[in-house]
């Protein structure tokens, strides 16, 4: 997971502290960082410390969004193995469209308080679905062969599109009520 970047930033006379310190050094390597708790119970105070590794991946940027500097991602991690600092950085980078496809299908997800596990499962794959949906129109329709066709001004994000699905929605008359959730099944 992604480092929390804490500590003070580094002045003339101090080097960066807490875990500041390892974006301030813009060069790849493992450590160990331990990270103190302290929390005041009644009159005293109590402090905890666990231990867990850090990795540090830089990479230039080489003219990318017309910048030229070194940029470092930090990870904390316990108990996962990679001989290389980028293969870590790449196994991350997968990791992150599947969290992101997650939290979309999250937004897009159908509240209810039905205790049904087929109606859960339909509208979880309904919210898939739509995301589905949703990326193959943005392949098609806004990118081709990586090239943006539209404007960034006239870009649908995704929660934009759920916003334009809802108020159709609302504006459409039915009769359609949902189901009470007082009622138990």
């Amino acid at each position: 997971m992604p480092l929390v970047i804490r500590g003070k930033q580094k002045t003339k006379n101090n080097a960066a502290t807490g875990t500041r310190k390892y974006a301030a050094m813009k060069k790849q390597f493992w450590d160990w960082y331990r990270l103190t708790m302290r929390k005041k119970v009644g009159e005293k105070w109590i402090e905890k410390q666990t231990w867990f590794e850090v990795c540090e991946y830089c990479k230039n940027l080489n003219g990318q969004c017309k910048q030229h500097r070194r940029q470092s991602f930090s990870f904390a991690y316990y108990g996962v193995s990679f001989s290389k600092v980028k293969d870590f950085f790449e196994a991350y980078r997968r990791r992150f469209g599947i969290e992101s496809s997650y939290r979309q299908s999250h937004q897009a997800r159908i509240r209810t308080c039905t205790r049904k596990p087929l109606m859960r499962l339909f509208y979880f794959a309904l919210s898939i679905l739509m995301r589905n949906c949703w990326l193959e129109f943005e392949r098609e329709v806004l990118l081709a062969d990586g090239k943006k066709k539209q404007m960034a001004s006239e870009y649908v994000s995704f929660k934009h599109l759920l916003g334009i699905i809802r108020r159709m929605l609302e504006n459409f008359d039915c009769n359609f009520s949902p189901p009470n959730c007082s009622q138990t099944p």
